[in-house]
């Protein structure tokens, strides 16, 4: 599939802040924007620990 349209970042943050991508887990990865799958407990747990 091509990619008619590359995102900023700066572009990325305003669409997040208009509310529109609520509840969604998505990540700006050169220029797209990429729908994630949720973290489990588990993969949560393990990032907080690393981070504490």
């Amino acid at each position: 599939m091509k990619t008619l349209l590359k995102w900023t970042v700066q572009e990325y943050h305003h669409l997040i802040n208009t509310g529109i991508f609520v509840n969604r887990h998505l990540e700006l990865l050169h220029g797209e924007i990429v729908e994630m799958s949720p973290e489990s407990p588990i993969h949560i747990g393990l990032t907080q620990i690393r981070y504490i």
